[in-house]
């Protein structure tokens, strides 16, 4: 049996990695670790696998007081939690697989690091940019992924040329004929609600000692008593104008905040400045999840003052009347590349090497057919697939 921990932050992400337990439990002994109360409480409720949680009055054994810079909620800054996870697992050494979610919490760098020291296998996972499909890599997501550091492993990845042309025009057709409903800005009961659980639970967690790669403390609250600012947008007829679009990503976007130098709002003058100099308008779109509604009106007094058009139009038209994208490191940056236009990346992103040869490869190879968000069975051969990855290698 090959024994398998899974590092899950959420319920959610338990779900999907029962869902390969299930058809893995005939030679994979499936063990759990989270950072996250509420999760261990779900796994324990439900489940009847081992499932471990660390707490600073337990695990306090020779504990190596390590600090890096990792991804914290909503910011980066140093977190200890890597040094206890580190200890746990090298105290314990008993895995010889690992499957973690995105990689970038101090935790999960912890367990790529254990992995990588004691020349254990590791999977990456990601919700995949289209629909439907998953992102699985054995270095990581995004910038920490093998295909940032080798684009050329889509080589080995062959698509048929006739396969992808049909797949993209039924896929581009789809985006421009979907209807549009503008999204609300305001912070809905719902999110109230999750952002209360997760103060609640924070402090629970504080109190039992549980070690966490998260603060949501008072400041995080604070966020939701901050009052929605009803954006008006501006009515344009797309096909009289030439313009730059630059999609706004959320603020506190992990791509932003650990893959690019510049921030959003610099993003933006960099955008504004570009436009300026080929006399061109420049188009933004605020993105429908933005919460921080301070940064937001930030945003949109920057845009009244500098007569940047603000639209709530359809993405896809946006792209494909645009005479270019500039994104930091969105994924409407791999959206116009499908629509074969011209994106400048400002922050750093794989998309940026994807080109008219390789994107197919990308989509319909790389990228793995499999909901995450489904319940149904994941199919054997989509099981093979993702443990695959963990063949892959640079040249």
């Amino acid at each position: 049996m090959i024994k398998t921990l899974v590092h899950a932050r959420t319920p959610e992400q338990v779900n999907f990695f029962k869902r390969l337990e299930s058809k893995l439990k005939k030679s994979h002994e499936f063990e759990y670790i989270t950072f996250n109360l509420l999760t261990y409480l779900y796994m324990k409720s439900k489940f009847n696998n081992k499932t471990y949680i660390l707490s600073k009055y337990v695990n306090k054994n020779n504990y190596k007081s390590t600090k890096i810079n990792a991804l914290e909620g909503n910011g980066i800054i140093n977190k200890n939690s890597y040094g206890f996870t580190k200890t746990f697992l090298e105290e314990k050494n008993i895995w010889d697989l690992f499957f973690v979610w995105n990689g970038e919490l101090a935790s999960e760098i912890a367990l790529k690091d254990f992995a990588k020291d004691n020349e254990k296998s590791i999977l990456f996972f990601e919700v995949g940019n289209i629909k439907g499909k998953i992102f699985v890599d054995p270095k990581g997501t995004n910038k920490k992924s093998i295909l940032y550091k080798d684009i050329k492993i889509l080589e080995q990845f062959d698509v048929d040329e006739k396969e992808y042309r049909k797949w993209k025009e039924e896929y581009i057709k789809k985006k421009m004929i979907k209807h549009f409903v503008p999204q609300s800005t305001k912070i809905n009961l719902k999110y109230t609600f999750i952002k209360y659980l997760k103060f609640i639970n924070h402090y629970f967690q504080k109190i039992l000692g549980i070690i966490s790669d998260y603060k949501h403390d008072w400041k995080y609250l604070s966020k939701v008593k901050n009052s929605s600012k009803n954006i008006k947008y501006d009515k344009i007829n797309l096909l009289d104008e030439k313009y730059i679009f630059f999609p706004l990503q959320v603020s506190n976007d992990a791509q932003i905040k650990l893959n690019s130098d510049l921030n959003l709002l610099e993003g933006l003058k960099v955008a504004l400045d570009k436009a300026k100099k080929n006399s061109l308008n420049l188009v933004i779109k605020p993105h429908p999840a933005e919460q921080d509604n301070d940064f937001l009106e930030k945003v949109i007094n920057f845009a009244r003052d500098n007569d940047i058009i603000i639209s709530n139009d359809n993405t896809f038209k946006l792209i494909k009347h645009s005479e270019e994208i500039i994104t930091i490191n969105s994924t409407v940056g791999l959206e116009a590349k499908i629509m074969s236009k011209k994106v400048t990346f400002l922050g750093d992103s794989f998309y940026d090497y994807l080109d008219e040869n390789n994107i197919k490869n990308y989509l319909l190879g790389y990228l793995i057919e499999c909901d995450y968000f489904s319940d149904e069975e994941i199919k054997k051969g989509t099981i093979n697939k993702i443990l695959s990855r963990d063949n892959l290698t640079i040249d």
